[in-house]
């Protein structure tokens, strides 16, 4: 669910003109609202199975899906490594939305993107700490972090400490709305609670 809750009431609230997903079926009550959703609104769904570039505006957009969406027998929550990563290009700004990535996902991609550098992460899989972690944070070099957490599920102590270690200002959802604005040059990052 916190892959795709909300998707529903976006869809309904705001207009949607496609719609990205990973090549596979999702499952649960909330995906199945999404699709109704968007079945009601008569959006196209195009799921991925190779990297895909838009512009939006006068940035560049870059979704990449993952190589392969095999799974393995001992993977619980195989979806995670399923997370489509989203590249955001704005003038000298360059954003990296890593999903829920775990640690198979972000190597493979290091294999491939290992000398990507980004301004802003929103760091994998709510601050789960997991080894691959520190080679993605040597690989990017981010100045600032976002993790989606809550006070229920934090994210975990070491990821924060090796955020920390690396000089990283780190934003948590927990604390409230996070705002990234960029004029193509620098980022202001803000965050408060919604009232």
């Amino acid at each position: 669910k916190d892959h795709v809750g909300g998707a529903a009431a976006l869809i309904r609230e705001i207009e949607v003109g496609q719609i990205l997903i990973p090549d596979y079926e999702g499952e649960g009550k909330e995906y199945r609202e999404f699709q109704k959703a968007a079945s009601e609104k008569k959006l196209y769904i195009k799921k991925l199975d190779e990297n895909i570039t838009f512009s939006l505006g006068n940035g560049l957009i870059t979704v990449e899906p993952p190589d392969s969406y095999s799974i393995e027998e001992t993977e619980k929550e195989y979806d995670n490594n399923f997370s489509l990563l989203t590249w955001v290009e704005y003038g000298d700004n360059h954003l990296f939305f890593a999903g829920d990535m775990e640690k198979e996902r972000i190597w493979q991609w290091l294999s491939i993107r290992k000398n990507q550098t980004c301004d802003f992460l929103k760091v994998p899989h709510h601050g789960v700490y997991n080894e691959a972690l520190g080679e993605l944070l040597d690989s990017l070099k981010p100045s600032y972090a976002a993790i989606c957490c809550s006070d229920k599920n934090p994210a975990e102590d070491k990821t924060l400490k090796l955020l920390q270690d690396n000089s990283i200002t780190v934003y948590q959802t927990s604390g409230g709305t996070i705002r990234v604005v960029s004029n193509g040059k620098k980022l202001e990052i803000s965050q408060g609670r919604e009232r």
